[in-house]
């Protein structure tokens, strides 16, 4: 009834995907839900369980399950204040996986997948990016967003500010970090390296892509699905408890149309190229890595 590691993020970076593969591994178990987010008390109700009974809870078993380790996956512990400590605190020997990608792809990515979700309400990219000092300081924030904290866009790819966080708690062995493209281009050598450095066997699941793209039919009913009143959440979790029910999962999915993302204009690439630069070259020194790739 514990964790043995985490994948702390980054959102839109392939963490999705990973966390479902090693879910199929027959030695590992991932909680479902996928994103708890129990360490980040700084991200609002992104926190799911209230208490630590009901987060450990998401590691029971009944007694017959053999798998040798168990893992989480909460994409925004990487970007939180705290959680990281937190995590440290708790589980200092937890092995912990980073997925990191290109600035350029990840923040309007990001930036449509909260709109899906509707904890943000600005359809424009380019609005939403302007707004991040405002949002930073706690304006502009939508009622129904579950933390404001991830709207701001200009922060939330500070990739070398969070490892550096990470290895002020954790020592190199106990971190493994993976790139998205190295990730998408060899998918089943990247978890087989993953599999290795867990302490598992060999092991080839189901790849398929996943997160492709969405967007809403009708944005008020995404809003109240995902985000319903106080009384109905209650009512709901009175009833049959907490997590989604199939028939949330269908209403959802019913309520989606995939969608490929609007090109971001010249402007606004110039735009976090030039928030996110000097960010990436401290990320170089950290890896080790050439990324002259990115923010082009």
């Amino acid at each position: 009834m514990k964790p043995d590691f985490f994948i702390v993020g980054a959102p839109k970076c392939g963490t999705t995907s990973l966390h479902d593969y090693l879910d199929q591994h027959p030695d590992i178990r991932m909680t479902n839900p996928k994103e708890p987010h129990f360490f980040a008390d700084d991200l609002g109700r992104y926190r799911a369980p209230d208490n630590i009974g009901d987060y450990l809870r998401l590691f029971e078993n009944d007694g017959h399950d053999s798998r040798l380790i168990q893992g989480e996956s909460s994409v925004f512990y990487l970007y939180s204040d705290v959680a990281i400590k937190n995590i440290a605190e708790k589980y200092p020997e937890s092995k912990i996986i980073v997925m990191l990608r290109d600035p350029l792809e990840m923040i309007p990515s990001l930036h449509a997948q909260l709109f899906l979700t509707q904890d943000e309400v600005e359809g424009d990219f380019s609005i939403a990016w302007n707004m991040s000092e405002l949002r930073r300081k706690g304006e502009n924030i939508p009622a129904h967003a579950r933390s404001g904290k991830v709207l701001d866009y200009k922060s939330l790819a500070k990739y070398s500010v969070q490892l550096n966080r990470l290895y002020s708690y954790f020592p190199k062995k106990q971190i493994k970090i993976i790139l998205f493209d190295d990730f998408k281009n060899d998918t089943a050598g990247v978890y087989g390296e993953v599999a290795e450095w867990l302490g598992v066997g060999k092991f080839s699941p189901k790849l398929e892509a996943r997160n492709p793209n969405a967007v809403n039919r009708v944005d008020w009913l995404a809003r109240f699905l995902r985000h319903p009143p106080k009384v109905v959440r209650q009512l709901k979790r009175f009833v049959v408890g907490r997590g989604r029910t199939r028939l949330y999962e269908r209403l959802i999915s019913a309520n989606q149309i995939e969608r490929p993302r609007q090109r971001l204009s010249d402007q606004m690439r110039n735009e976090i190229s030039l928030e996110y630069g000097r960010d990436v070259k401290c990320l170089e020194k950290i890896l080790e890595r050439n990324l002259s790739s990115w923010l082009k």
